[in-house]
């Protein structure tokens, strides 16, 4: 999947301060949860863009899945710390 960079909050994203991005309902004024609904072929709550070694990734909480919220946000801090910690090395 290409994310152009310049592209709803994409633009104001800063990969070496940020780390990842969260896209929830609250925060979602470009309707990008709709678009990767459209994507995964299920409604989404809930989208994380994490960085790590050149690579993101994408992780999608199904509606109804919120559970798995702090799991995946544990990951998105520690992936962020471990290309930190490269970084400063």
């Amino acid at each position: 999947m290409d994310l152009p960079c310049n592209w709803g909050p994409l633009s104001e994203f800063n990969i070496e301060s940020q780390g990842y991005i969260h896209i929830h309902q609250g925060s979602d004024d470009y309707r990008l949860l709709e678009i990767f609904s459209t994507v995964v072929g299920r409604d989404v709550d809930v989208v994380f863009l994490t960085t790590e070694d050149e690579g993101m990734f994408v992780s999608f909480i199904e509606s109804g899945k919120e559970e798995n919220l702090q799991d995946i946000l544990k990951f998105a801090q520690k992936s962020f710390q471990r290309t930190q910690k490269k970084g400063g090395a």
